[in-house]
């Protein structure tokens, strides 16, 4: 993938452009993609393979600058700062600190860490370059076991592929509206015991896919699915139940939308969905809520459904009018109507990037990935998923002061024979 970085300009996609107006201290809009070899991590290997993978992703070695009208990228002719992981993790990634990059990359024993911004690409994007330092680390750590041939899909990509608008390339496709059925806007049931500690506590739960397959399988569902009903009976038995609320368990999810229509972007592609559960009766069973969870996903991963979506957000950002509002008036519209959404908002979320699959030179030097969600200010339990290999990663990051709903929801796992490996930064043991 070649360039010239001297005259490298981009535009940031529909996405991306909300992002970098909403972007705050307290809201930094990042998430984290870690993998955890099986030998300790050299800083002096991580450095070099980070500037090989800079190399052949050059659209990541960008900055953000502002514009009159809107923000755009440029090329960052510094390198990023690598440093140890010794902090609570989901920091907002300071610029200075960075030299200006929008991802950050730390290290701790095996682990290896990316913070990406939102701004930069989405969970596909950030796993194509994650995957892409890896494999650098490794062919620098292990000259003689891998293949100096060995490359990622993302290096294969011209800058035009990589740089692809998605959005704007799908906007014209035609709509089924008979498919398209309005859902009520009603405010989420909100999880308000929050932390008075400024930090996340992240609970990681390893264990087998085939042994979770092994129930999805029984329930005919797959295993997104089924953990989003999981995740919503969890909260019901774990907090709901004990509320007089009667608004309803919301849950976002969001959805890979390369895999509904075509795109080579490593740009943001992305819709977010919601499953909703609204309180009909007391004491569901999880079979009744994998039913409406079944259902719901059924209907709003529709083609149909998902462009609709996603075409009322590109429509706001093609909006004459907003189009040449300065930018400084623009952030401040767009921040209140972030915070009107966020305020409205979902219970909770849970992002599953899917397998990851490493070529086989490079997989016996690799233990596990893991990611992990940064919370906000109205979502304050987040889901994190992926797996690799037979192991399947969930990453609870959350900012409550109990383990409740993080308890049942593992409990069940558990007793339906799925054996789970626990560890935490606090909270959960």
């Amino acid at each position: 993938m070649n360039y010239n970085n001297d005259h490298y300009f981009k535009k940031l996609d529909n996405v991306a452009a909300f992002y970098a107006s909403t972007t705050t201290i307290y809201n930094p809009n990042i998430y984290r993609l870690s993998v955890r070899l099986k030998e300790k991590v050299v800083s002096s290997k991580l450095e070099e393979a980070l500037k090989d993978t800079l190399i052949s992703i050059p659209t990541f070695a960008v900055k953000l600058q502002r514009g009159f009208f809107w923000y755009y990228l440029e090329h960052n002719h510094d390198l990023p700062i690598i440093s140890e992981d010794t902090h609570f993790p989901l920091r907002p990634i300071n610029n200075i600190n960075n030299n200006y990059f929008l991802f950050k990359v730390t290290y701790y024993e095996k682990r290896i860490n990316v913070d990406f911004s939102h701004i930069l690409t989405d969970g596909t994007g950030a796993l194509y370059f994650l995957k892409t330092l890896v494999i650098n680390y490794l062919k620098i750590s292990h000259p003689k076991g891998i293949s100096k041939k060995i490359t990622t899909d993302a290096e294969k990509l011209s800058i035009h592929e990589a740089n692809d608008d998605s959005f704007l390339k799908h906007f014209d496709a035609p709509i089924d509206k008979r498919k398209v059925v309005k859902k009520n806007d009603t405010d989420a049931f909100h999880l308000r015991n929050k932390s008075k500690k400024n930090t996340i506590d992240v609970i990681l739960g390893s264990m087998s896919v085939t042994e979770l397959k092994m129930l999805t399988k029984e329930k005919g569902v797959t295993i997104t699915a089924y953990l989003i009903a999981l995740l919503i009976y969890s909260i019901y038995h774990g907090r709901y139940k004990y509320t007089k609320s009667i608004k309803p368990i919301t849950i976002a999810v969001p959805v890979n939308l390369r895999n509904h229509f075509p795109s080579t972007s490593m740009n943001n592609f992305f819709s977010t969905i919601i499953i909703n559960l609204d309180v009909m009766k007391k004491d569901y069973s999880f079979d009744d809520v994998l039913e409406i969870v079944s259902s719901e996903m059924k209907r709003e991963l529709d083609k149909d459904v998902l462009l609709n979506n996603f075409k009322n957000y590109v429509r706001l950002h093609k909006n004459i009018v907003l189009r040449f509002i300065p930018l400084f008036i623009k952030d401040l519209i767009l921040r209140e109507v972030n915070r009107v959404v966020s305020k409205r908002g979902a219970t909770s979320s849970l992002s599953n990037i899917g397998v990851i699959k490493m070529p086989d030179e490079v997989s016996k030097y690799i233990d596990k990935f893991d990611m992990l969600s940064y919370i906000d200010n109205s979502t304050h339990l987040k889901l994190g998923i992926c797996s690799f290999n037979d192991n399947l990663s969930i990453s609870f990051s959350s900012a409550l002061n109990d383990t409740e709903i993080v308890r049942t929801f593992f409990t069940a796992l558990s007793s339906n024979g799925v054996n789970i490996n626990i560890s935490s930064s606090g909270g959960v043991k």
